[in-house]
């Protein structure tokens, strides 16, 4: 572990930038400026951290969007809702799927593999879901595309997104226990949906206790987005997530503590 330089009274980014922008040398590569500003940054810490310091944390507004798309069709499969209306179509839609897509973009930009799969997949999964539902129902009057979700075709979708999700599970053992736990739940969700398939097709027991599931992925999921918030803003680990993995490249929070002149 490398030791953290005395700083006195300045701050950290105003010695960084010193450092990259020295005197008498105005034209510097700005590659090269962006390599040694990382270089120097992990330095001060003494952690090596995997991302790109420039782009922020992707990873609280992943998780809102999807607690808010799970909670809600949560409710709708535990019979809350009667049937789909086009508010929770809409929330599908944009959080459930764009918002979640665009999350998982900007986590690859920082090269964090797990949080991309996850937000890229359970997007696209929210975008197909709308596209296999909802798109029919607008043109099923003109004869253009008819509703056609036979009993074998959800069953081997569901299953398909089981078996799509279980690496996410294996993956999310090297980071903490709040997303061990969504991503298990998320897996029992799409597997009690496609035994519900195989069976009748009908909300039943087993299409309930698949909402029951997505309720709780989505309320964890939400946890995940407030303890990111907070902990990353006030540098305190305010609302623990349980590391299973010391170095996971998620719960990272860089503690700098400036030294006083003696």
């Amino acid at each position: 572990m490398l030791e953290k330089p005395n700083l006195g009274y300045a701050s950290e980014d105003k010695i960084l930038k010193d450092d990259m922008y020295p005197t008498n040398t105005p034209t510097v590569d700005p590659n090269i400026q962006s390599i040694k500003y990382l270089c120097l940054k992990f330095g001060y810490t003494g952690i090596i951290v995997n991302r790109l310091d420039y782009y922020a944390n992707a990873i609280p507004i992943g998780a809102f969007c999807n607690s808010i798309a799970f909670i809600l069709y949560g409710f709708q499969r535990c019979g809350v809702f009667k049937d789909y209306d086009t508010f929770l179509w809409g929330v599908i839609l944009l959080f459930g799927g764009i918002g979640q897509i665009t999350a998982g973009l900007f986590e690859f930009l920082k090269g964090r593999s797990f949080p991309t799969t996850l937000y890229l997949t359970y997007g696209f999964y929210c975008l197909s879901h709308y596209a296999a539902y909802f798109i029919p129902l607008q043109f099923k009057d003109y004869g253009i595309i008819g509703i056609n979700n036979e009993k074998k075709s959800l069953a081997l979708f569901f299953g398909a997104w089981f078996i799509i999700s279980l690496p996410l599970v294996i993956c999310s053992i090297r980071t903490n226990l709040l997303f061990v736990l969504q991503t298990v739940c998320t897996v029992l969700f799409f597997f009690f949906r496609w035994v519900g398939e195989i069976a009748d097709g009908k909300p039943d027991i087993r299409n309930i206790v698949a909402g029951i599931f997505q309720l709780i992925a989505g309320f964890v999921s939400l946890y995940i987005c407030m303890s990111q918030l907070i902990n990353e803003q006030y540098r305190k680990n305010l609302l623990p997530t349980i590391p299973l993995y010391p170095e996971n490249e998620i719960d990272i929070v860089e503690d700098i503590q400036y030294e006083t002149p003696q």
